[in-house]
């Protein structure tokens, strides 16, 4: 009886190891991008020049996942080649879902309307349009954004940056005037007030008057109109001048790039092919991720295949 007890044991002992190698899962979509988000380069050191083109290709080796992103400089002109170089290679592949930059919706036009009125992202929506495939913001949601940066920086000091830098969006793309300038920049700076008061978020700036104000005390007498484009990078300028613009920039630019390689990533684990169009410096910093996302759809291939016995 004590013999067969003990038989008993060793095989019921024995069972849980030969199971728990049996049961082993593989990893997990979620496992998947965690691993690989880790790759996403810092911007701090990266300066591209204007005249660098930074596109990506990647496919898988069963040629089912693929990723091919090309980096504008949201131009708003429709004989930039760039536009004519990405809608050939649009056209040319099987595209499944499209993303795009920014949380724009381009409503109905035609491609050079699209190009005029929202650069790279209401192209790509044209083009997604044209060929009946999904177009997607690979953005983090604006909201997300504002209660991030301000959490880490300051109300006030976000409510400058973002609104600043639309004013120099507007300056050095739009090349408007001072009248143009003060009237957009106002609207801005509403728009922005307006949204976090909707978070919940208090600051002391309530008009333009206090915007220049409180910017004068951070660089040193400057006015806003001369807000320049250096400002708002990532990467610190020469002279050290607007170094806390730089190290937001440098913060969020990192969270959008991290939630960018998450959602653009689900779809290529899912198998899709995506094309996508960004600020040709999220590119490089994004681009070890998805090497490293690519190499985990391999071996999940590479897995599926062993265990149907191919």
């Amino acid at each position: 009886m004590l013999n067969k007890l003990f038989l008993l044991l060793v095989l019921v002992s024995a069972t849980p190891t030969c199971g728990a190698a049996a049961l082993v899962h593989p990893p997990s979509t979620m496992e998947r991008l965690n691993k690989c988000e880790e790759n996403v380069v810092d911007s701090y050191s990266l300066k591209p020049s204007d005249d660098q083109q930074w596109d990506l290709h990647l496919i898988d080796r069963n040629k089912a996942a693929e990723l091919q992103i090309y980096g504008g400089r949201h131009s708003y002109d429709p004989e930039d080649s760039f536009y004519q170089r990405v809608m050939w290679n649009y056209f040319k592949s099987s595209v499944e879902i499209a993303f795009f930059e920014g949380e724009g919706v381009f409503k109905d036009g035609t491609l050079i309307e699209a190009i005029q009125s929202g650069t790279e992202p209401f192209f790509l929506q044209w083009l997604a349009r044209k060929s009946g495939v999904p177009a997607v913001s690979w953005e983090m949601p604006t909201d997300q954004v504002f209660i991030a940066l301000t959490r880490k920086f300051g109300a006030d000091e976000i409510l400058m940056f973002q609104t600043l830098r639309e004013a120099s969006f507007e300056k050095n793309k739009r090349a408007a005037n001072v009248e143009q300038l003060n009237r957009r920049t106002a609207w801005y700076l509403e728009r922005n007030i307006a949204t976090m008061r909707r978070l919940e978020i208090q600051t002391t700036i309530q008009t333009m008057d206090d915007l220049a104000l409180r910017l004068k005390d951070l660089m040193l007498g400057v006015s806003w109109l001369n807000v320049s484009a250096s400002w708002f990078t990532p990467y610190p300028s020469i002279d050290g001048e607007a170094e806390l613009f730089h190290d937001i920039n440098r913060f969020e630019n990192s969270l959008r790039n991290r939630w960018a390689f998450r959602r653009v990533g689900a779809e290529l684990l899912a198998g899709k092919k995506v094309f996508m169009i960004a600020g040709g410096s999220h590119i490089p910093l994004q681009k070890p991720a998805f090497e490293c996302l690519f190499d985990q759809i391999d071996k999940m291939n590479s897995t599926a295949s062993n265990s149907l016995g191919r």
